[in-house]
């Protein structure tokens, strides 16, 4: 017998969360269907009910929780009036440490990396995360522009190059934290975001502060 309508959403919500533990305790190739069930507390027939492939199973994974960290990232930039302040919001943010979603994000988004240079679906999942950010970023520079905040800069390509750059400090903080530590991963980010977008200051002479 098929599960109830109203439970299916339930199920999948726990087959999803469960997988996302398991991915980023053991990575996806180490994680099997029997596996999943076991964590979500189901029989491997209702994990296969809604999910008849391991690989079905991971994309809808991934997707879930990039459009988990977008929705964050989104109301965390919406608690800022100030374009500068909606992006100096996301280094905040991101470099967080204990943060449930922060801590099951970052090996989910190594292993999407590493699997997006050999697999397509993995690939256009990867496509699609950056194209998001960049639109993110897009439109809170677009908003700095208008209001004169920011220099008259290409929107898209800045936002293209913060979050590279972004993705290089997120690289080093995670994997390297000893070195790379929250404070240089934030400070670092806002630094390079504000060289890049705010108008230069003119410079005070020591005649002129006198």
């Amino acid at each position: 017998m098929s599960p109830k309508v109203g439970v299916e959403p339930l199920r999948q919500a726990q087959i999803t969360e469960a997988t996302l533990r398991l991915i980023a305790r053991n990575g996806s190739h180490n994680v099997s269907i029997q596996d999943v069930a076991s964590e979500a507390g189901l029989s491997k027939g209702a994990v296969l009910h809604y999910y008849p492939t391991k690989d079905k199973l991971f994309a809808t994974v991934f997707k879930e929780y990039f459009r988990q960290v977008f929705e964050q990232c989104k109301a965390t930039m919406a608690e800022h009036d100030e374009p500068l302040e909606k992006l100096r919001s996301i280094g905040k943010w991101l470099f967080t440490e204990h943060d449930p979603l922060i801590d099951v994000g970052y090996p989910l988004y190594l292993e999407c990396m590493s699997r997006a240079l050999y697999e397509e679906n993995f690939h256009v999942l990867f496509q699609e995360w950056v194209s998001n950010w960049v639109d993110l970023l897009k439109a809170a520079i677009e908003e700095g522009i208008r209001q004169g905040e920011f220099n008259p800069v290409h929107p898209e390509d800045s936002a293209r190059a913060i979050s590279a750059f972004c993705q290089g400090i997120a690289s080093r903080w995670y994997l390297d934290r000893k070195q790379h530590g929250t404070q240089w991963a934030i400070q670092t980010l806002i630094d390079y975001t504000e060289t890049l977008l705010l108008k230069e200051q003119p410079k005070i002479t020591q005649d002129q502060a006198r």
